[in-house]
């Protein structure tokens, strides 16, 4: 809500600013749902996909991580990284699968590993950097609802290798709405913004025990 007085006097539209803010905020928790929600009210009911496939016991697209990355996720090596990439079927193997990331996890884990690659001259690693980030070919997708610290818990997902349009359906039922009241708040003086949308979202092939699916996960381990 913003004063009657402020909606005045403001350079800019507010409802404007507003509606930035609110979409915004939006988008950041979808992104946290649809990855890493557990089907609570508070996630709407959601399950992300790669909390999808860490429910499933014994999933072969779940990647162990190495030793020590409870601790500090930069024990993780490039061949925990490659082991994700040979896990990914095959149906699923193609320019749709991504890696998904926080921007933490590729500076102090990623680039670590390629830095301490021999035979990188300093240009190489600029245009690494450049624009959109890949590994192994795949493009990288950041997340800041993803993990940004060293140490976490065992078995919590560090990263995600996975094709989303193989994997999971998204129904977007009503894009984001706007509505504004000036009488909720009538002896305030003040005037009410409220933002809504309708969404869904399941990851129906997330691996199973017996075969991978179209979602591999790399997780700490002790």
């Amino acid at each position: 809500a913003v004063t009657s007085e402020v909606n005045e006097d403001a350079i800019i539209e507010i409802g404007v600013a507003l509606a930035q803010d609110m979409a915004w905020k939006f988008s950041q928790e979808e992104d946290r749902v649809m990855m890493i929600g557990t089907g609570v009210a508070g996630d709407g009911g959601i399950t992300g996909f790669i909390q999808e496939n860490l429910n499933v016991a014994s999933n072969l697209g779940t990647v162990a991580a190495a030793t020590g990355t409870a601790a500090n996720y930069n024990a993780v090596t490039l061949a925990n990284l490659r082991a994700m990439v040979g896990k990914l079927a095959l149906y699923a193997d193609n320019a749709d699968a991504k890696f998904y990331m926080s921007k933490a996890f590729f500076q102090d884990v990623v680039c670590n590993r390629l830095d301490a690659l021999s035979g990188n001259a300093a240009l190489d690693l600029m245009n690494f950097q450049n624009g959109r980030p890949t590994l192994y070919g795949y493009d990288i997708e950041f997340s800041q609802n993803l993990t940004q610290v060293a140490a976490g818990a065992a078995n919590a997902p560090l990263c995600a290798l996975a094709n989303l349009k193989t994997g999971s359906i998204l129904g977007d039922r009503r894009q984001v709405q706007i509505s504004v009241s000036s009488d909720y708040l009538f002896n305030t003086d003040e005037i009410a913004f409220k933002a809504t949308e309708r969404v869904g979202f399941k990851c129906h092939d997330p691996g199973t025990s017996t075969a991978i699916g179209s979602v591999v996960v790399l997780k700490r381990t002790t």
